[in-house]
């Protein structure tokens, strides 16, 4: 998952803590390609923003965010 300084980190562990479970983040990182190449390793999954890289042995799929009043998400 991206780092603790990054605009999604703490969201997400919200949104897991309302889902009803804690996620257990074992690496966290502010490269996206080093997250990626783990996925591709078969060490774990990820959650990102709107990926811009491809990767034909990585398999990106979108999950529906429900916005709360206290949650912003913007994109460029």
């Amino acid at each position: 998952m991206l780092s603790k300084s990054s605009l999604l980190y703490q969201p997400v562990i919200n949104l897991c803590e309302e889902a009803g479970f804690k996620p257990h983040v074992s690496f966290v990182s502010d490269r996206i390609s080093s997250i990626i190449q783990m996925v591709k390793n078969k060490q774990g999954i990820a959650i990102l923003m709107h990926p811009s890289t491809r990767n034909d042995n990585v398999v990106f799929k979108k999950i529906p965010i429900i916005l709360l009043p206290s949650m912003t998400f913007g994109h460029f």
